[in-house]
């Protein structure tokens, strides 16, 4: 198992240009429908306690999901997994950069990626949020979030403690 965690996590690490929310579809495709080593629910189970915890999303979730299935040795393993090939793109790109950035197919590739990045954004955003099942109180907690978070500017860790307080209060009212 523990080798299957750290090909799984490489794979998603090396198919993902952008932040941990762009690798969130290919992350649900793979652990979700083709590995089927979670349900739609325990991987939103997982993203919430991953956006909950400091660090980068998708180290968040290769580490939970490791631990889940193969203790400290899985979780260090969905680590490296995450994290080794976007390490090893970067040290690349890095020690050819002088080279790269003169190139025009460089910057035309750079700019054809940054589109497709808050695509997939968009994509893993849309894939969650249909199969969630919402109640009516759910959507007024989620619009004044919102709200708070572009009118007044509050931090998203309060926010999230914030729903996090309201969800314990409202118990089971939240999913009905």
């Amino acid at each position: 198992m523990i080798i299957k965690l750290f090909l799984v996590f490489f794979k998603i690490g090396a198919f993902t240009f952008g932040s941990g929310y762009a690798m969130l579809s290919i992350m649900h495709r793979e652990l979700v429908e083709n590995k089927k080593w979670l349900t739609h629910d325990e991987f939103l189970e997982s993203l919430a306690i991953a956006q909950s915890s400091p660090g980068p999303i998708s180290v968040n979730i290769s580490i939970n999901i490791g631990y889940r299935f193969a203790g400290i040795k899985g979780c260090f393993a969905a680590f490296l997994g995450t994290i080794l090939p976007p390490f090893l793109i970067i040290l690349t790109i890095a020690i050819f950069y002088n080279t790269l950035s003169s190139l025009y197919v460089f910057k035309y590739f750079l700019n054809g990626v940054k589109p497709a990045v808050i695509s997939l954004i968009f994509f893993a955003f849309y894939r969650l949020v249909k199969k969630v099942k919402l109640s009516y109180i759910s959507f007024i907690i989620m619009f004044f979030m919102i709200v708070f978070f572009f009118a007044f500017k509050i931090n998203p860790i309060f926010l999230i403690l914030i729903g996090g307080c309201i969800g314990y209060f409202m118990g089971n009212r939240l999913l009905k």
